[in-house]
Protein backbone atom coordinates (compact mmCIF):
# COMPACT_ATOMS: atom_id res chain seq x y z
CA UNK A 1 0.00 0.00 0.00
CA UNK A 2 1.39 3.42 -0.93
CA UNK A 3 1.03 6.26 1.53
CA UNK A 4 -0.92 8.33 -1.02
CA UNK A 5 -3.42 5.50 -1.50
CA UNK A 6 -3.73 5.01 2.26
CA UNK A 7 -4.45 8.69 2.89
CA UNK A 8 -6.97 8.71 0.06
CA UNK A 9 -8.81 5.75 1.61
CA UNK A 10 -9.05 7.44 5.01
CA UNK A 11 -10.16 10.77 3.58
CA UNK A 12 -12.92 9.02 1.65
CA UNK A 13 -14.35 7.44 4.78
CA UNK A 14 -14.02 10.67 6.75
CA UNK A 15 -15.84 12.68 4.12
CA UNK A 16 -18.61 10.14 3.57
CA UNK A 17 -19.20 9.90 7.29
CA UNK A 18 -19.31 13.68 7.70
CA UNK A 19 -21.92 13.89 4.97
CA UNK A 20 -24.03 11.11 6.52
CA UNK A 21 -23.60 12.03 10.20
CA UNK A 22 -21.49 8.95 10.81
CA UNK A 23 -23.69 6.30 9.22
CA UNK A 24 -21.09 4.36 7.18
CA UNK A 25 -19.58 1.12 8.45
CA UNK A 26 -15.79 0.96 8.66
CA UNK A 27 -13.94 -1.64 6.59
CA UNK A 28 -10.78 -3.47 7.63
CA UNK A 29 -8.97 -1.82 4.70
CA UNK A 30 -9.87 1.65 5.93
CA UNK A 31 -8.84 0.78 9.47
CA UNK A 32 -5.48 -0.52 8.22
CA UNK A 33 -5.00 2.62 6.14
CA UNK A 34 -5.59 4.83 9.19
CA UNK A 35 -3.00 2.93 11.25
CA UNK A 36 -0.52 3.10 8.36
CA UNK A 37 -0.92 6.86 8.06
CA UNK A 38 -0.63 7.43 11.80
CA UNK A 39 2.92 6.10 11.81
CA UNK A 40 4.23 8.21 8.92
CA UNK A 41 6.18 11.43 9.21
CA UNK A 42 3.74 14.35 9.63
CA UNK A 43 5.38 16.54 6.98
CA UNK A 44 5.04 13.75 4.39
CA UNK A 45 1.33 13.35 5.15
CA UNK A 46 0.65 17.07 4.86
CA UNK A 47 2.55 17.29 1.56
CA UNK A 48 0.50 14.50 -0.03
CA UNK A 49 -2.78 15.99 1.21
CA UNK A 50 -1.80 19.43 -0.10
CA UNK A 51 -0.44 18.25 -3.47
CA UNK A 52 -2.67 15.35 -4.47
CA UNK A 53 -5.82 15.14 -2.41
CA UNK A 54 -8.59 17.20 -0.85
CA UNK A 55 -7.43 20.13 1.32
CA UNK A 56 -8.32 19.45 4.98
CA UNK A 57 -10.43 22.63 5.20
CA UNK A 58 -12.60 21.61 2.22
CA UNK A 59 -15.19 19.72 4.26
CA UNK A 60 -18.70 18.87 3.04
CA UNK A 61 -21.58 21.17 3.83
CA UNK A 62 -24.07 19.99 6.42
CA UNK A 63 -27.59 19.68 5.00
CA UNK A 64 -30.25 21.69 6.83
CA UNK A 65 -32.18 18.44 7.29
CA UNK A 66 -29.30 17.27 9.52
CA UNK A 67 -28.80 20.43 11.54
CA UNK A 68 -27.23 23.87 11.74
CA UNK A 69 -23.76 24.99 12.77
CA UNK A 70 -22.31 28.44 13.47
CA UNK A 71 -19.05 29.93 14.68
CA UNK A 72 -18.96 33.05 16.81
CA UNK A 73 -16.33 35.19 18.52
CA UNK A 74 -16.38 36.52 22.06
CA UNK A 75 -14.05 38.26 24.51
CA UNK A 76 -12.91 37.25 27.95
CA UNK A 77 -15.18 38.75 30.57
CA UNK A 78 -13.36 41.66 32.22
CA UNK A 79 -14.68 40.36 35.55
CA UNK A 80 -12.89 37.03 35.11
CA UNK A 81 -10.64 36.61 38.11
CA UNK A 82 -6.89 36.15 37.98
CA UNK A 83 -5.55 32.64 38.33
CA UNK A 84 -4.28 31.13 41.55
CA UNK A 85 -2.08 28.11 40.77
CA UNK A 86 -0.05 25.97 43.16
CA UNK A 87 3.33 26.20 41.42
CA UNK A 88 5.17 29.39 40.50
CA UNK A 89 6.28 28.39 37.00
CA UNK A 90 2.70 27.55 35.99
CA UNK A 91 1.34 30.62 37.79
CA UNK A 92 3.67 32.80 35.70
CA UNK A 93 2.46 31.23 32.47
CA UNK A 94 -1.19 31.77 33.38
CA UNK A 95 -0.50 35.33 34.55
CA UNK A 96 1.07 36.23 31.20
CA UNK A 97 -1.86 34.87 29.20
CA UNK A 98 -4.44 36.44 31.52
CA UNK A 99 -2.88 39.90 31.33
CA UNK A 100 -2.59 39.78 27.55
CA UNK A 101 -6.23 38.72 27.31
CA UNK A 102 -7.41 41.41 29.72
CA UNK A 103 -5.55 44.06 27.73
CA UNK A 104 -7.00 42.77 24.45
CA UNK A 105 -3.59 41.71 23.10
CA UNK A 106 -3.96 37.93 23.14
CA UNK A 107 -3.08 36.52 19.73
CA UNK A 108 -5.77 34.32 18.20
CA UNK A 109 -8.68 35.60 20.28
CA UNK A 110 -11.60 33.47 21.44
CA UNK A 111 -14.12 31.57 19.34
CA UNK A 112 -16.79 28.96 19.82
CA UNK A 113 -19.01 26.78 17.66
CA UNK A 114 -22.65 26.05 18.38
CA UNK A 115 -24.27 23.04 16.70
CA UNK A 116 -27.98 22.28 16.74
CA UNK A 117 -29.62 19.15 15.31
CA UNK A 118 -32.58 19.58 12.97
CA UNK A 119 -34.51 17.30 15.33
CA UNK A 120 -34.39 19.85 18.15
CA UNK A 121 -37.49 21.84 18.86
CA UNK A 122 -36.64 25.44 17.94
CA UNK A 123 -37.12 27.63 21.02
CA UNK A 124 -35.59 31.01 20.43
CA UNK A 125 -32.38 31.51 18.45
CA UNK A 126 -30.84 28.03 18.27
CA UNK A 127 -27.49 29.44 17.13
CA UNK A 128 -27.18 32.07 19.86
CA UNK A 129 -24.95 31.79 22.92
CA UNK A 130 -27.81 32.48 25.34
CA UNK A 131 -30.03 29.85 26.99
CA UNK A 132 -33.72 29.26 26.79
CA UNK A 133 -35.32 28.78 30.24
CA UNK A 134 -34.04 25.59 31.87
CA UNK A 135 -32.02 24.59 28.80
CA UNK A 136 -29.51 21.76 29.13
CA UNK A 137 -26.47 21.80 26.83
CA UNK A 138 -23.32 19.89 25.94
CA UNK A 139 -19.95 21.62 26.33
CA UNK A 140 -17.70 19.68 23.94
CA UNK A 141 -13.89 19.88 24.14
CA UNK A 142 -12.49 18.65 20.82
CA UNK A 143 -9.34 16.64 20.20
CA UNK A 144 -6.50 17.00 17.72
CA UNK A 145 -3.35 15.97 19.57
CA UNK A 146 -2.90 19.52 20.97
CA UNK A 147 -1.51 20.56 17.57
CA UNK A 148 -4.64 20.67 15.42
CA UNK A 149 -8.36 21.08 15.82
CA UNK A 150 -10.96 18.50 14.86
CA UNK A 151 -13.71 21.14 14.81
CA UNK A 152 -14.21 21.23 11.00
CA UNK A 153 -13.71 17.48 10.52
CA UNK A 154 -16.19 16.39 13.18
CA UNK A 155 -19.18 18.63 12.50
CA UNK A 156 -21.24 15.48 11.95
CA UNK A 157 -20.20 14.33 15.43
CA UNK A 158 -21.49 17.47 17.18
CA UNK A 159 -24.78 17.31 15.30
CA UNK A 160 -25.16 13.61 16.09
CA UNK A 161 -24.57 14.34 19.79
CA UNK A 162 -27.17 17.10 19.57
CA UNK A 163 -29.66 14.73 17.96
CA UNK A 164 -28.98 11.94 20.47
CA UNK A 165 -29.15 14.13 23.59
CA UNK A 166 -31.75 16.65 22.44
CA UNK A 167 -29.35 19.42 23.45
CA UNK A 168 -27.32 22.08 21.70
CA UNK A 169 -23.57 21.51 21.57
CA UNK A 170 -21.05 24.29 22.25
CA UNK A 171 -17.43 23.73 21.16
CA UNK A 172 -14.65 26.12 22.27
CA UNK A 173 -12.10 26.84 19.53
CA UNK A 174 -8.97 26.69 21.64
CA UNK A 175 -5.65 27.75 20.09
CA UNK A 176 -3.18 24.95 19.44
CA UNK A 177 0.54 24.17 19.59
CA UNK A 178 3.19 24.72 18.48
CA UNK A 179 2.07 28.32 17.88
CA UNK A 180 0.20 28.43 21.19
CA UNK A 181 1.67 26.25 23.93
CA UNK A 182 0.50 25.32 27.43
CA UNK A 183 -1.53 26.71 29.10
CA UNK A 184 -3.17 28.57 26.18
CA UNK A 185 -5.63 25.80 25.22
CA UNK A 186 -6.57 25.41 28.87
CA UNK A 187 -7.11 29.16 29.28
CA UNK A 188 -9.25 29.31 26.13
CA UNK A 189 -11.43 26.39 27.26
CA UNK A 190 -11.82 27.67 30.83
CA UNK A 191 -12.72 31.13 29.52
CA UNK A 192 -15.26 29.63 27.09
CA UNK A 193 -16.98 27.75 29.91
CA UNK A 194 -17.10 30.88 32.08
CA UNK A 195 -18.47 32.79 29.07
CA UNK A 196 -21.43 30.40 28.89
CA UNK A 197 -22.04 30.71 32.63
CA UNK A 198 -21.93 34.48 32.25
CA UNK A 199 -24.49 34.31 29.47
CA UNK A 200 -26.94 32.57 31.78
CA UNK A 201 -26.33 28.83 31.36
CA UNK A 202 -26.40 26.93 34.67
CA UNK A 203 -23.60 24.51 35.54
CA UNK A 204 -26.11 21.87 36.67
CA UNK A 205 -27.53 21.93 33.13
CA UNK A 206 -24.16 21.35 31.41
CA UNK A 207 -22.58 18.04 30.41
CA UNK A 208 -18.94 18.20 29.34
CA UNK A 209 -18.04 15.77 26.56
CA UNK A 210 -14.36 15.60 25.64
CA UNK A 211 -12.40 13.60 23.07
CA UNK A 212 -8.72 12.59 23.06
CA UNK A 213 -6.53 15.65 23.76
CA UNK A 214 -9.75 17.43 24.65
CA UNK A 215 -10.09 14.99 27.54
CA UNK A 216 -6.80 16.27 28.91
CA UNK A 217 -7.78 19.91 28.46
CA UNK A 218 -11.31 19.37 29.74
CA UNK A 219 -10.11 17.59 32.88
CA UNK A 220 -7.61 20.39 33.40
CA UNK A 221 -10.50 22.84 33.16
CA UNK A 222 -12.38 20.93 35.89
CA UNK A 223 -9.30 21.25 38.08
CA UNK A 224 -9.15 25.02 37.47
CA UNK A 225 -12.85 25.37 38.28
CA UNK A 226 -12.33 23.49 41.54
CA UNK A 227 -9.29 25.56 42.46
CA UNK A 228 -11.18 28.81 41.84
CA UNK A 229 -14.42 27.68 43.49
CA UNK A 230 -16.43 27.80 40.27
CA UNK A 231 -19.30 25.37 39.57
CA UNK A 232 -18.31 22.34 37.51
CA UNK A 233 -20.48 20.70 34.84
CA UNK A 234 -23.01 18.26 36.28
CA UNK A 235 -21.69 15.30 34.26
CA UNK A 236 -18.64 14.41 32.16
CA UNK A 237 -18.21 12.03 29.22
CA UNK A 238 -14.63 11.23 28.21
CA UNK A 239 -13.96 9.50 24.88
CA UNK A 240 -10.45 8.04 24.42
CA UNK A 241 -8.94 10.71 26.70
CA UNK A 242 -5.24 11.55 26.88
CA UNK A 243 -4.67 11.72 30.63
CA UNK A 244 -0.91 11.21 31.13
CA UNK A 245 1.51 13.30 29.10
CA UNK A 246 4.48 11.42 30.54
CA UNK A 247 3.32 8.43 28.40
CA UNK A 248 4.27 6.12 31.24
CA UNK A 249 1.51 3.52 30.86
CA UNK A 250 2.31 0.10 29.40
CA UNK A 251 -0.39 0.39 26.71
CA UNK A 252 1.70 3.00 24.86
CA UNK A 253 4.12 0.24 23.93
CA UNK A 254 1.71 -2.70 23.96
CA UNK A 255 -0.71 -1.16 21.45
CA UNK A 256 1.74 0.58 19.13
CA UNK A 257 1.11 -1.72 16.17
CA UNK A 258 -2.68 -1.57 16.40
CA UNK A 259 -3.26 2.11 17.22
CA UNK A 260 -2.96 5.18 14.99
CA UNK A 261 -0.97 7.22 17.52
CA UNK A 262 2.80 6.72 17.24
CA UNK A 263 5.08 6.92 20.26
CA UNK A 264 7.82 9.57 20.33
CA UNK A 265 10.15 9.90 23.36
CA UNK A 266 9.66 13.00 25.50
CA UNK A 267 13.04 14.25 24.31
CA UNK A 268 11.89 14.23 20.68
CA UNK A 269 10.57 17.44 19.07
CA UNK A 270 7.85 15.24 17.52
CA UNK A 271 6.51 14.32 20.93
CA UNK A 272 2.91 15.49 21.35
CA UNK A 273 3.66 16.31 25.00
CA UNK A 274 6.69 18.44 24.20
CA UNK A 275 4.90 20.40 21.47
CA UNK A 276 2.07 21.17 23.88
CA UNK A 277 4.38 22.06 26.77
CA UNK A 278 6.61 24.29 24.65
CA UNK A 279 10.23 25.36 25.26
CA UNK A 280 11.75 24.53 28.64
CA UNK A 281 15.09 25.17 30.32
CA UNK A 282 17.71 22.60 29.31
CA UNK A 283 18.08 21.47 32.93
CA UNK A 284 14.37 20.81 33.33
CA UNK A 285 13.29 17.27 34.17
CA UNK A 286 10.63 16.92 31.47
CA UNK A 287 8.75 13.96 32.93
CA UNK A 288 8.42 15.71 36.31
CA UNK A 289 7.03 18.85 34.71
CA UNK A 290 4.59 16.87 32.56
CA UNK A 291 3.31 14.98 35.61
CA UNK A 292 1.70 18.15 37.01
CA UNK A 293 -2.10 17.59 37.29
CA UNK A 294 -2.87 20.46 34.90
CA UNK A 295 -0.80 18.68 32.25
CA UNK A 296 -1.53 15.09 33.26
CA UNK A 297 -5.00 14.95 34.89
CA UNK A 298 -4.46 11.29 35.76
CA UNK A 299 -2.40 12.50 38.72
CA UNK A 300 -4.97 14.99 40.02
CA UNK A 301 -7.15 14.52 43.10
CA UNK A 302 -10.41 12.82 42.08
CA UNK A 303 -12.44 13.67 45.18
CA UNK A 304 -14.32 16.65 43.72
CA UNK A 305 -14.96 15.36 40.20
CA UNK A 306 -18.54 15.19 38.89
CA UNK A 307 -19.88 11.80 37.71
CA UNK A 308 -17.85 10.55 34.74
CA UNK A 309 -18.47 8.10 31.90
CA UNK A 310 -15.29 6.81 30.21
CA UNK A 311 -15.18 5.29 26.69
CA UNK A 312 -11.93 3.65 25.58
CA UNK A 313 -10.88 1.07 22.98
CA UNK A 314 -8.83 -1.87 24.24
CA UNK A 315 -6.37 -1.31 21.36
CA UNK A 316 -5.91 2.38 22.21
CA UNK A 317 -2.54 3.53 23.53
CA UNK A 318 -4.49 5.47 26.19
CA UNK A 319 -6.39 2.45 27.55
CA UNK A 320 -4.27 1.85 30.67
CA UNK A 321 -4.50 5.46 31.84
CA UNK A 322 -8.28 5.47 31.32
CA UNK A 323 -8.61 2.33 33.44
CA UNK A 324 -6.33 3.83 36.07
CA UNK A 325 -8.44 6.99 36.25
CA UNK A 326 -11.58 4.90 36.76
CA UNK A 327 -9.86 3.03 39.61
CA UNK A 328 -8.78 6.30 41.26
CA UNK A 329 -12.29 7.72 41.05
CA UNK A 330 -13.68 4.53 42.61
CA UNK A 331 -11.11 4.78 45.41
CA UNK A 332 -12.16 8.38 46.07
CA UNK A 333 -15.92 7.83 45.93
CA UNK A 334 -16.41 4.12 46.61
CA UNK A 335 -17.39 1.42 44.14
CA UNK A 336 -21.04 1.57 45.16
CA UNK A 337 -21.33 5.29 44.41
CA UNK A 338 -21.53 4.71 40.61
CA UNK A 339 -19.51 7.90 40.27
CA UNK A 340 -17.64 6.49 37.28
CA UNK A 341 -18.73 4.22 34.43
CA UNK A 342 -15.94 2.65 32.38
CA UNK A 343 -16.87 1.25 28.96
CA UNK A 344 -14.18 -0.60 27.00
CA UNK A 345 -14.46 -1.70 23.37
CA UNK A 346 -12.58 -4.86 22.30
CA UNK A 347 -10.57 -4.42 19.12
CA UNK A 348 -11.14 -0.66 18.91
CA UNK A 349 -8.28 1.84 18.74
CA UNK A 350 -8.03 5.62 18.86
CA UNK A 351 -9.41 5.97 15.33
CA UNK A 352 -12.09 3.27 15.27
CA UNK A 353 -13.80 4.19 18.54
CA UNK A 354 -15.81 6.80 16.59
CA UNK A 355 -15.96 5.09 13.20
CA UNK A 356 -18.68 2.88 11.76
CA UNK A 357 -22.43 2.77 12.30
CA UNK A 358 -22.44 -0.14 14.75
CA UNK A 359 -19.68 1.28 16.93
CA UNK A 360 -21.12 4.79 16.89
CA UNK A 361 -24.50 3.48 18.00
CA UNK A 362 -22.85 1.81 21.00
CA UNK A 363 -21.08 5.02 22.05
CA UNK A 364 -24.06 7.31 21.51
CA UNK A 365 -26.56 4.97 23.18
CA UNK A 366 -24.39 4.74 26.30
CA UNK A 367 -23.76 8.48 26.31
CA UNK A 368 -27.46 9.30 26.00
CA UNK A 369 -28.43 6.92 28.80
CA UNK A 370 -25.72 8.35 31.07
CA UNK A 371 -26.80 11.93 30.47
CA UNK A 372 -30.51 11.15 30.87
CA UNK A 373 -30.48 8.70 33.78
CA UNK A 374 -28.04 10.12 36.28
CA UNK A 375 -29.68 12.40 38.83
CA UNK A 376 -28.32 15.92 38.55
CA UNK A 377 -26.83 17.24 41.76
CA UNK A 378 -27.51 20.93 42.16
CA UNK A 379 -24.32 22.94 42.44
CA UNK A 380 -24.33 25.96 44.70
Amino acid sequence: MTMGKAISDVLKIKHSMMAGVGDDELTKEEEAAAIYIGHQQPEDIYKIIADELIPPANTPEIASTVGVYREFKYKMDKKQETYCIDEEWIQTKFDNIYMQDKEGNLDGGHGMVVASSASLKATGDMLADIPTPGERIVFYVCGGGFISSDIPLLRWHYLRISAETGQRVFVPQYNVAPGHVFPRALHDTYTAYLHLLGRGFCAEDITMVALSAGGNIGMGMLRLLEMHHKPQPAKVVLIAPCLDLTFSSDSWQRNQKVCVLPYHPLESPRSMSRMYLGPVDKNTEIAKVLSHPLLSPLFADCAELPPIQLHIGQNDVFVDEAIELAKRIEESHGKESRHVELITYPGKNHYTILRGKTQLNKVYDSMRQFIDSLPVKKIS
